[in-house]
């Protein structure tokens, strides 16, 4: 049985905020494993509760249900940031022509926590049940260092937006997978934490196994903002990045931010 808008919103909240009992808890897992349709609703909810809590448009009880599980993890907070800064910009135009972009890039990490939970509860189980469950699995099983894939809408004449946040590297960086389609061109947009100068910025990206070969390399970059935030775009034809995991950098004056991505064909 399918679950309407809002009861998915309100059985999701439950989840995410601890409330679920434990055997709700199971159910929603079981269902997310199973259900791809499910499971990419679930990922568009999250991503709505998201902006709707960056944005402050939830009631009380839903912003503080919310609160404790975004505060717990740096991505979901970085998560939050990116989407006030993306949404708050242009609230009509930018909504109406980027919103399925937005929501896809911005949720690299869509279901993190969820999927994490899952490969625990999954590494628990009877091996013969894990794999009854994960022959029709429409959902890989992914570690917590690798959130769910990002499908790009399939629109050849549009680029492949891939959105990725640089940071000072401290420690092992979560490393996100996105889909792009063989014949689009892909649109790199790289948020700049922390950083509020408009120009000179240095721009390379290189194979994480072959970091000596740079395949993309700008230089004397200027800077958009958006709401305050600061981000470069670039735009590359198609094929420029093939399937693979790479380090994009980003340098001025001596310090250096990095995003790691991963990319891969999309099957549509």
């Amino acid at each position: 049985m399918s679950l309407s808008e809002n009861d998915l919103r309100v059985t999701l909240l439950q989840y995410l905020s601890g409330k679920s009992t434990e055997l709700e808890r199971a159910h929603f897992e079981e269902r997310l494993l199973a259900d791809q349709e499910f499971s990419d609703a679930a990922a568009v909810c999250e991503q709505e509760l998201i902006d709707s809590y960056a944005l402050q448009r939830l009631d009380v009880e839903d912003m503080e249900a919310l609160k404790s599980w975004i505060e717990v993890s740096p991505s979901r907070m970085q998560r939050v940031r990116m989407a006030r800064a993306l949404l708050l910009a242009r609230p009509q135009r930018f909504r109406r022509k980027q919103r399925i972009a937005v929501i896809l890039a911005v949720a690299a990490c869509v279901l993190a926590a969820v999927t994490l939970h899952l490969t625990n509860r999954i590494t628990q189980k009877d091996s013969r049940a894990v794999s009854q469950v994960t022959a029709t699995n429409a959902i890989p099983s992914q570690s917590a260092s690798t959130p769910p894939s990002v499908a790009v809408p399939s629109n050849t004449s549009k680029p492949d937006v891939i959105l990725i946040a640089t940071e000072r590297v401290r420690g092992e960086q979560q490393i996100v997978t996105y889909q792009v389609h063989r014949d689009a061109p892909i649109q790199l947009q790289i948020l700049l934490t922390g950083e509020t100068a408009r120009s000179g910025y240095r721009l390379w990206v290189v194979p994480l196994e072959e970091q000596r070969h740079i395949l993309l390399e700008k230089t004397d970059m200027k800077a958009q903002s958006v709401n305050g935030q600061l981000y470069l775009k670039v735009t590359l034809p198609p094929g420029s990045l093939p399937p693979a995991t790479y380090a994009a950098s980003v340098s001025r004056r001596g310090d250096t931010l990095v995003s790691h991505f991963t990319l891969k064909w999309s099957q549509e």
